[in-house]
């Protein structure tokens, strides 16, 4: 399944972006879009795209609706970029069925350290049954704690 949202999302932010090489960006499109690449290999040619391009070229709902390699290199990418758009995104993935989405998401969640995120980790912590969540969660918002005294911010 090819990811048409995430290839439109991706050359909005392009045509946009000033900065990136144009044979780069090619060259990342076609890995995205060939049917030999791997699912790891089309998740890492969206995030360097996303580092080319900046901010604008990762849609925080594109975590919701990819799949795979793909996702999770959707949501590690928006975690890095720090994007508060994306905290109710990433909060719903908290609670997904796949333990590796549900692990991405906390801890692009922490890595953001804004006191949404946090709120959402915690939330998320104390209605957690599973043992192996729990602690991917804890991790996420120590995480997170750690982002937010960094930043000056000691209430949250």
């Amino acid at each position: 399944m090819r990811p048409i949202h995430a290839l439109a999302a991706l050359l909005v932010g392009l045509l946009s972006a000033t900065s990136a090489p144009a044979d780069e960006v090619a060259e990342l499109l076609n890995v995205i879009q060939s049917d030999e690449a791997s699912d790891n290999d089309r998740a890492n040619a969206f995030e360097a795209i996303g580092d080319l391009a900046g901010p604008e070229a990762v849609e925080p709902r594109a975590a919701v609706r990819d799949e795979g390699e793909l996702k999770l290199g959707v949501i590690g990418t928006i975690g890095r970029r720090r994007d508060r758009e994306a905290v109710p995104h990433l909060t719903r993935l908290l609670e997904s069925s796949d333990a590796q989405v549900a692990a991405a998401a906390a801890v692009a969640l922490g890595a953001m350290g804004t006191t949404d995120a946090a709120d959402a980790l915690t939330t998320a912590l104390a209605a957690e049954q599973e043992p192996r969540r729990q602690e991917g969660l804890a991790a996420a918002v120590l995480l997170a704690g750690q982002r937010l005294a960094k930043s000056g911010n000691m209430k949250a």
